[in-house]
Order: C-alpha cells, then structure tokens, then sequence
C-alpha cells in the first residue's frame, strides 16, 4: 500500500495495488484495489483504478477510469491521452525517439 502524506508530493506514473493519498500526485495513478483520496489530495494526471473514494476537497485534474484488473494488465493498457504528456522522464523519452524516428522515415 501507498501512503503519501499531506507535504508529500510523487512526482511520475504511480502502480500499486491500494493507496491513500493526501498530498500530491503529478502523473498518471493505476491502482488496481482501493484508491482513497483524503480532503487534501491532489491529482495531477490520469486515473485508472478498481475503486476509488474521494473525500469532499480532494482535487483530480485529469480523466478517471474504474475497471476491475491487476495493476500489470492496468499498466499495460494505459494508452497516451491527446493532450496529456506524461510526467515520467523515461515514456517522454520514448515518446521523443519514436517522433525523432518516423520524422526520419
């Protein structure tokens, strides 16, 4: 389980199996149990989860998907959003050599 505390703040795409959550997160969330955000979370990034409680307050700034699955086949199935760049250094990156690529195709 994760816990990030109220100052607390992740910065990149989070897999776990359960969280609660009140501070920041800046990425995508796949949870594939229970993701609880407290009156003081903040979500910048895409959600997909299994279940999912949010306290009166919390902030999501970003698209939610609930889906019953295991946090590897969640994973897997995350597909880039038109006008979301992911906040996780290495899936820029790669998304950076594929235009470089077919730019030289």
């Amino acid at each position: 389980e994760l816990v990030i505390g109220e100052t607390g703040v992740v910065t990149g795409d989070v897999f776990t199996e359960s969280a609660l959550v009140s501070g920041k997160i800046v990425g995508n969330v796949t949870c594939s149990a229970v993701l609880h955000l407290t009156s003081t979370a903040k979500i910048e990034g895409n959600l997909l989860v299994s279940a999912i409680v949010v306290d009166e307050g919390a902030k999501i700034e970003g698209s939610c998907r609930t889906q019953k699955t295991s946090a590897q086949e969640a994973a897997a199935r995350i597909v880039e959003i038109p006008g979301y760049e992911s906040k996780n250094p290495k899936k820029r990156e790669a998304k950076e050599n594929k235009e470089d690529s077919s730019e030289q195709a």
